[in-house]
């Protein structure tokens, strides 16, 4: 089992767009249930009245309680799917509010490296961005065996 949320995402989309179409095919998935769910009831109440009119085609009753069976099975699945329809939602929304947060995060933490080796008056590197680059070029000196002259 593929353990990675994005492995099954198409190539360059985001988690949340990947959940907001799902969202919308669940979506269309239940209006068509609903759809279903209504012609069905309408079907039934013309059998129904097919029985209370009097003499019914032969069969008539039992297709009507196969109708109702699968009126209520209907039903229930636009039910579930108006359950999962909220769940995406609700994720659809914390995926927008981890993204912002991120955002602003991500803000933070470059305004705090500016302010951390830059000076603020001027802008320019401080002695901090200074030791920093220096100690990593004597690292990478020490590493490719360069000798000062």
């Amino acid at each position: 089992m593929n353990t990675d949320p994005n492995a099954e995402l198409p190539e360059g989309a985001k988690p949340a767009e990947s959940l907001t179409e799902v969202l919308g095919q669940s979506k269309h998935a239940k209006d068509l249930v609903d759809e279903c769910a209504d012609e069905l009831s309408l079907v039934n109440v013309a059998l129904k009245q097919e029985l209370v009119d009097g003499d019914p085609l032969p069969g008539v009753e039992n297709a009507l309680e196969k109708n109702e069976a699968i009126e209520d099975k209907v039903q229930e699945a636009s039910e579930e799917l108006s359950v999962v329809n909220r769940g995406l939602e609700d994720e659809v929304t914390e995926w927008h509010v981890l993204e912002h947060q991120l955002a602003a995060a991500t803000e933070e933490e470059k305004a705090a490296r500016h302010a951390a080796f830059q000076d603020p008056l001027t802008g320019l590197p401080n002695r901090t961005l200074f030791n920093d680059r220096l100690k990593h070029g004597l690292a990478q000196a020490k590493r490719h065996g360069w000798a000062s002259p």
